[in-house]
């Protein structure tokens, strides 16, 4: 979808060589959060990203300029609206960054982006869209061949750690017999702006209100559950070869309480609150424990629950085999080189880590054919080798 342009020049040069570059790709962020807030700082630095608009939420930033309304800065150029319908009738993008907030209504919105003809790169959901049956992958794929389109579900975890680092290491053993992962994410370094999706997800609240909370609305059936085990699924499936409805999930809940008061970054914490919370996925095959995911949550460093902290985000694998195993662990922060840029910049790193791997997916997903594009494929560990042969072919 991406042409390429004449670099301007003189034009009564007799030089008979053109200097052709490609034309950047022409990108929209949907959602102004802790994701599309630093997805776009990174993207007005890059000469191969043209944001052609923003679409937020709080009706004051409707017309406003990004520059000032998002980042708190000189105007950039870049419009802000708060209609979707105003995204749905833009023509020649080449891609939406799909940074929302999940609600029952998120399908619908990416279908319409699909149908209109935009490529869309999400980081709420769309990993593996396969485990929510036929229906809704058929819905997706009907989409994508309406607008030609492409649909990728992107990110830090899931996608790059779980289903792309992870599985490709298990290419270091034969037979995987269990994968245990944990992600251990710092949330004080969001900001008071996302206050409201880490109470939606437990932490600062009493245990009591905690515990009604899950009893209402179990962690099973929230979307933080479907988010994290179609991951889960995606990894046991090119490993044993299972559909959906051949593995079975347990869900379990634990947090740690606040000693004392705790006042972060993004939200105070009083003692016996919550200040760390952990949902813990188990998956069985055959009756077999195969998979283990630990996402912890937590509010600064005196809330983490690591021996040893480094860096704002933390995932350790242990894959179990035969004939080897092995732990890895992934620590990351902000740039080790100081930054004048950085210096002035109060976006976490954490959401930098985040964003960095939707950005760079833009050539792929501006260029694949139509429908739904998978995480990235590499050797792993396999029941049957056969089944390798077309990710080396």
């Amino acid at each position: 979808m991406t042409t390429t342009r004449q670099t301007p020049g003189d034009a009564a040069s007799t030089d008979s060589q053109s200097d052709q570059s490609p034309n950047p790709y022409r990108v929209v962020v949907w959602g102004t959060g802790n994701l599309g807030r630093a997805a776009l700082r990174e993207l007005i630095r890059r000469p191969e990203i043209d944001v052609v608009a923003v679409l937020g939420h709080s009706p004051s930033r409707h017309g406003t300029d990004a520059g000032e309304s998002i980042l708190g800065g000189p105007k950039i150029g870049i419009p802000v609206t708060t209609n979707k319908e105003d995204i749905y009738a833009m023509r020649d993008v080449d891609c939406v960054l799909h940074m929302a907030t999940v609600t029952p209504d998120m399908t619908d919105d990416v279908v319409r982006l699909l149908e209109t003809g935009k490529n869309v790169i999400s980081s709420a959901g769309y990993h593996n869209p396969a485990y929510h049956g036929e229906e809704f992958v058929a819905r997706l794929e009907k989409a994508c061949a309406r607008g030609n389109s492409s649909l990728c579900g992107n990110g830090l975890h899931p996608n790059l750690m779980f289903e792309r680092l992870t599985l490709a290491s298990t290419a270091l053993t034969s037979r995987v017999e269990h994968i245990s992962f944990a992600e251990y994410a710092d949330c004080s370094a969001i900001g008071p702006e996302g206050e409201g999706i880490l109470r939606r997800v437990g932490l600062g609240a009493t245990p009591e209100v905690l515990q009604a909370a899950l009893a209402q609305n179990p962690i099973e059936d929230s979307w933080l559950a479907q988010y994290y085990v179609e991951s889960l699924h995606f990894v046991l499936n090119k490993i044993f070869g299972i559909a959906p409805a051949e593995m079975t999930t347990a869900i379990d809940v634990d947090w740690d309480l606040a000693p004392a008061d705790m006042d972060t970054n993004v939200m105070k914490v009083h003692a016996g609150e919550v200040m760390c919370i952990r949902n813990t996925y188990s998956a069985h095959v055959d009756g077999v424990l195969r998979g283990t995911m630990h996402e912890y949550y937590y509010l600064g460093e005196r809330a983490c629950p690591l021996d040893e902290r480094i860096g704002e985000t933390t995932h350790i694998a242990i894959v179990t085999g035969d004939p080897t195993s092995y732990r890895m662990r992934f620590d990351a922060g902000g740039s080790l080189r100081p930054s004048v840029e950085r210096a002035e910049d109060p976006t976490a790193a954490a959401a930098y880590i985040c964003v960095m791997p939707i950005i760079q997916a833009v050539p792929k997903v501006t260029s694949a054919p139509a429908g739904i594009i998978m995480p990235e494929e590499f050797t792993y560990a396999a029941n049957d080798l056969h089944s390798l042969a077309p990710i080396l072919n």
